[in-house]
């Protein structure tokens, strides 16, 4: 597999802006990455457009490359528009991952997890929960 790319992608993102993201996206193949994260965590808004027309670039590098593509950080505002309108879970290239940022109620470090759940602060060692609400509150012994 090639290197790998962080790619930041910024204001909005509508068809427009994914004709942007696509030209970037082939000249990062063409540089010999095998991997792009597009980090999505300063994205305003997206349209369905915009993200549609970015599943079907990752749909054609898909079957041209292989390429991974995966948008992290997505927000809570714009997560509902990539999973109604992004690639289908079938498409090996492309994962929609949403990364959750949370304050440990102990030491407030920033803490980052794909999900609610259980996790260990390493700042601090504390076990903290984060609720579905996204509410985050430490674990008592």
């Amino acid at each position: 597999m090639g290197d790998q790319f962080i790619l930041k992608i910024e204001g909005a993102l509508d068809a427009d802006g994914a004709r942007q993201i696509a030209r970037e996206l082939r000249s990062l193949t063409a540089a010999g990455a095998g991997e792009i994260m597009l980090d999505c965590s300063h994205l305003s808004y997206a349209l369905p457009e915009g993200v549609m027309e970015l599943a079907r670039l990752c749909s054609d590098l898909d079957s041209e490359s292989d390429l991974r593509v995966s948008a992290v950080e997505i927000s809570s505002a714009t997560l509902p528009v990539f999973s109604m309108f992004g690639p289908p879970p079938s498409n090996r290239s492309v994962l929609l991952r949403q990364v959750i940022a949370f304050v440990c109620p102990a030491c407030q470090a920033t803490l980052r997890a794909p999900q609610s759940g259980d996790y260990a602060c390493p700042s601090c060692q504390r076990q903290v929960r984060l609720h579905d609400d996204l509410r985050a509150e430490l674990i008592h012994d």
